[in-house]
């Protein structure tokens, strides 16, 4: 049994530590880039681009401040990627995206791909 002193405390303290956790506002604005769930997710350095692997439409980089899909960014054509992992170069001139099996190297300006990789299937 807690012993009454520790029991004050958890008492005084615990809503202290809860109430910490929300600011109270609200966010000035949001937007859903993948209506059903992501696998991935990057955000450019700057915080103006972010690139999503969705789940059911694939790759796609975004605009933050606007919330528009820019380009869809898919490794085989006609087929929606599942990408699994995604990031940008410091600079945020390049955004990387992989599946399981393939790295696709863009160009996050143009939207084109700029060179692959893929790992042999065994």
């Amino acid at each position: 049994m807690l012993k009454p002193v520790l029991l004050r405390c958890l008492v005084i303290v615990l809503p202290l530590l809860l109430s910490a956790c929300d600011s109270g506002k609200a966010p000035t604005q949001s937007w859903e880039n993948a209506v059903k769930g992501a696998y991935s997710a990057a955000l450019s350095q700057d915080g103006q681009r972010s690139v999503i692997g969705s789940i059911t439409h694939g790759g796609s980089l975004w605009t933050t401040s606007k919330g528009e899909r820019l380009f869809n960014w898919n490794h085989k054509k006609g087929e929606y990627s599942n990408i699994i992992a995604a990031g940008f170069s410091p600079d945020g001139r390049f955004a990387l995206t992989a599946d399981h099996q393939t790295m696709v190297l863009w160009d996050a300006t143009t939207g084109q791909s700029l060179t692959f990789w893929t790992a042999p299937t065994k």
